[in-house]
Order: structure tokens, then sequence, then C-alpha cells
């Protein structure tokens, strides 16, 4: 079973217009570098400009991630992948002007423009985060400096995805039917939901077996990405990683401690219905993911 890919483009040469329809955009978008907050026009139309890019771009990018992730192991789709993993980078570039320009305005007359400017209400919340977030904004040349590094940022992630989606081969376990089949990074979650323990236990143990061989690499890889996440972390001057994945999720730090604090307070519950289960089930030993 495949995507059907013309949902999305109908073929190449629709990618090809639309891509170029982004990339006028993303021209619009840069002539009102220096100018966003002159006056309320300026601001929505940037908006809107970015608006109509970023539907461009969700287009553009779905396109290129399901071509690449039908077969990882084929060039062409990479080659596509890579493509719209660049416009990314370029669209980061072209708008790192915006959040610098918004939050070393006037804050008063930001709202002012908000308050008055019917326009502007579909981007309202986003501008109150930007202005909300302001200490955590670099200079116009440093943010463009990060835009520029995004894809070099994102190496390792990338690099776990064609190693564990493209180059891994897991073996072959028996199904329920006796039929010998494929594991694969995709059928796994299938296999492993099976009614019948002994192919979700092969399952199990042929994933985690070629991992384990993997152990090193995939460690040195984890911790890159944590010690980019950190240093960036820093370079926005948050208080730590986590400080900055909680604002992410608009939540805080005290709403993340009282949850974790409520789960090791109530986690005997969980261990109850645990023992519970393997007795209904009649097993000695169960295995978790």
């Amino acid at each position: 079973m495949k995507w059907n890919l013309t949902d999305i483009f109908k073929n190449r040469d629709e990618f090809n217009k639309t891509k170029e329809e982004f990339l006028e955009f993303l021209d619009k978008i840069e002539s009102y570098k220096g100018k966003i907050a002159d006056s309320s026009e300026n601001l929505y139309k940037c908006y809107f400009n970015i608006e109509n890019a970023l539907m461009k771009f969700e287009k553009l990018y779905s396109y290129g991630m399901f071509t690449y992730h039908l077969n990882m192991a084929e060039q062409e789709g990479l080659k596509l992948f890579k493509e719209v993993e660049n416009l990314s980078t370029l669209y980061g570039k072209k708008i790192a002007f915006l959040v610098p320009e918004i939050t070393s305005s006037d804050e008063n007359v930001i709202k002012k423009y908000l308050s008055e400017d019917k326009n502007l209400e579909p981007y309202k919340r986003d501008i109150l985060d930007i202005l909300d977030e302001k200490k955590h904004t670099l200079s116009k040349e440093s943010e463009e400096l990060l835009a520029n590094y995004n894809n070099i940022l994102s190496c390792s992630e990338n690099t776990f995805d064609i190693l564990t989606n493209a180059e891994f081969k897991f073996g072959n376990i028996i199904d329920e039917n006796g039929n010998n089949v494929e594991l694969t990074d995709s059928n796994y979650s299938i296999y492993l939901k099976n009614r019948n323990q002994e192919v979700r236990k092969q399952a199990f143990k042929a994933m985690y077996k070629k991992y384990s061989e993997y152990i090193n690499t995939i460690t040195e890889l984890y911790t890159t990405n944590v010690k980019e996440y950190a240093i960036t972390s820093k370079i926005r001057k948050y208080s730590s990683s986590m400080e900055r994945a909680v604002k992410h999720d608009d939540s805080s730090l005290k709403v993340y401690d009282a949850l974790i604090n409520a789960v090791n307070n109530n986690i005997e519950k969980n261990y109850e219905f645990l023992d519970l289960k393997k007795k209904l089930l009649k097993t000695d030993k169960m295995i978790y993911m």
C-alpha cells in the first residue's frame, strides 16, 4: 500500500510551479525588511505573505517527504527531500528579520496596531507570543546566522532517520499464519500489536538486536542532538534546555515539575494495574515497550 501523491501534485511540473510561487512569496516577505513596524499595513501584508508562503511550503514538504519515505534507499526521493529541506532553510533566512524587528519596536505601537487593525486578528496570537519571548530573541544578524545553520544543526536527526529507515535490515519473522515475512521499520508496530505472543516476541527481538549492533553510533547521534539543543538554548538565554522545551509547549517549569511529582506520587497505582494485567493474562513475565 502506497500514498497517492497525485492528491498533492499530479506531476513534477506542478511541484515546480508551486516551488516558483513559494519563492515569489519569499521575495515579497523580504521586501518588508527594515520597515515591518512602520505601519499596521506593512505588518499585515508581511504576515499575509508568510501565511501564503507556508501554505505552498506545506504542500512542497509533504510531497518531498512522502516521496522520500516511499523508499528511503532510493536516491531520487532523497534528492527531492533534500531540495525541500533547502527550501525550509531559505524560508528561515528570508524571515529571520521578522522577530528581531518586532521585538525591537515599541511594544505599545505593535499592540496599538493589533487593537486597531482587524486584518491582523488572525496573526494576533503569533505576534503577542513574539513580544512575550522578547528576551530570547537575538539580533537580526544572529537570527540570520542561526537560520543559515538549520540544515547543519539537523544533521544528527537526519542521519539517524536514514540509518534506521533505509540502511537497517531487521531480517524476517514468522507471522501468525506461518508466513516468512520481512520486518521493517514501518510494519514493526503492526507486528508488535499482533494477538500472537510469539509474533510480538520475534518482532521485538529482531528490531532491538539490530539497534544494539549500532548502539555506539546511535548514542553519539543522540548526544550530538542533545548538545545542539543545549547550545541553542544557551544562545537564546534560556536558563536550561528544559525551560526552552516547556516554553515551546506553552507551559512552564512549574507545571512540568507538578506533573512529574503527580506521577511519582501515584506510581503504585500503575504497578497494581500491571500486576493485575499479568494475572489476567496468566503469564509470569511481561515485557513493555
